[in-house]
């Protein structure tokens, strides 16, 4: 925590232009002393950041990034909601636009198997996910889906979208 810190400092007064770190074992950094879930919201509370806060993840062309992050499987479902899809969605086509994309794409996972396959494996697509996209595609960003997300990782698939939103950590991950 303490390096950690030393870097955001250093970024913060010019030093560095950028922190980079491997991933962070999260029960190390409790037994540290950390109180926040993560280190993304320790970072954010190290800032004074009081907004929506993400990473994004990219690798050989691919941007990800996701609605919910360091938090039991079992906690997604209750979780994804709209204002949650529409915070990460705006996140990821700001750093995209700001990345130099100028129309910035984003293909958007469903929760469930097959994106629920019309509410027969859930119905989260139909409820919060698709009001969430069509809210967002109205103001003008480009957003598909909610697609099923072992489909949407193909190379063909892939051809379609600049980023890929995912609802939760390894369904971003595991890609990658």
């Amino acid at each position: 925590l303490e390096t950690l810190g030393m870097g955001v400092d250093m970024v913060r007064a010019g030093k560095a232009d950028a922190l980079v770190f491997a991933p962070l074992n999260k029960a190390s950094l409790h037994s540290a002393g950390m109180s926040q879930s993560d280190e993304l919201h320790w970072f954010a509370d190290r800032l004074g950041h009081n907004g929506s806060v993400s990473e994004l993840n990219v690798m050989d062309g691919l941007w990800t990034s996701r609605v919910t992050s360091h938090i039991a499987l079992r906690d997604v479902a209750d979780l994804i909601t709209e204002d949650k899809i529409i915070e990460a969605a705006r996140l990821i086509h700001s750093a995209l636009k700001d990345a130099g994309f100028e129309s910035p794409r984003i293909g958007v996972c469903g929760l469930n198997p097959h994106a629920g396959e019309g509410g027969r494996f859930g119905t989260e697509e139909r409820d919060i996910i698709e009001p969430a996209i069509e809210i967002l595609t109205d103001e003008g960003l480009k957003l598909t889906g909610p697609h099923p997300a072992d489909a949407l990782f193909t190379p063909r698939a892939r051809a379609t979208y600049d980023a890929a939103l995912a609802m939760y950590h390894d369904q971003a991950l595991v890609p990658l």
